[in-house]
């Protein structure tokens, strides 16, 4: 199980020298659009040690998940009155929680990056949605007054779903052999095995 973090250019390098595991099971219809990436050479920099990095790439995620690439302020809109859509609402309310200190005077980390990287705990070691929940209180416990701790799981996950990162379950053979998905969405027994 992989539980070290690496910059977007360390894995790619990665991928280019060693590919994927041979016995990586590759799903076609688990609805997200597969993309063709056309590789370049291209010189992999060895930026550890830098941290403005980590905000750079909370920063550049929610840029990737928003689909925005470059957003630039324009003071002589002739529309300044116009509330802005539900999207540029999420996104820039992304921003600012990346901006935000986890608590007052805290410089390493801020609110997203908190809750993106307990998440990504969780997932890598399988706890529950409870021990979630004991660990939020915990901290909300041990941390100053007026840090922004979520006070459960459920509101964690929340951050995730502005994320472009919510999910539906699926259910999966034991044997990987189908998805209890569409055609086979009311399949009680695999088909296949």
């Amino acid at each position: 199980m992989n539980t070290v973090f690496k910059l977007r250019v360390g894995v790619r390098d990665d991928l280019l020298k060693k590919g994927f595991c041979d016995s990586y099971k590759v799903w076609d219809l688990h609805g997200e659009v597969l993309v063709r990436v056309e590789t370049s050479n291209t010189a992999v920099s060895d930026e550890a040690g830098d941290e403005s990095i980590e905000e750079d790439n909370i920063t550049e995620m929610i840029h990737d998940a928003c689909g925005h690439t470059n957003v630039e302020d324009n003071d002589n809109n002739s529309e300044d009155n116009e509330e802005p859509n539900i999207h540029a609402t999420k996104f820039y309310k992304l921003l600012e929680d990346a901006e935000t200190e986890l608590y007052p005077g805290c410089k390493k980390v801020s609110k997203l990056s908190f809750v993106v990287k307990l998440l990504h705990l969780k997932c890598l070691n399988h706890w529950s949605n409870k021990l979630m929940d004991a660990l939020l209180s915990f901290f909300k416990e041990v941390l100053p007054e007026g840090s922004f701790v979520p006070n459960s799981f459920y509101e964690a996950k929340k951050v995730l779903c502005d994320l472009g990162l919510g999910y539906t379950k699926k259910d999966a053979c034991r044997n990987d052999c189908i998805l209890y998905w569409r055609d086979y969405a009311d399949v009680q027994a695999c088909p296949k095995c």
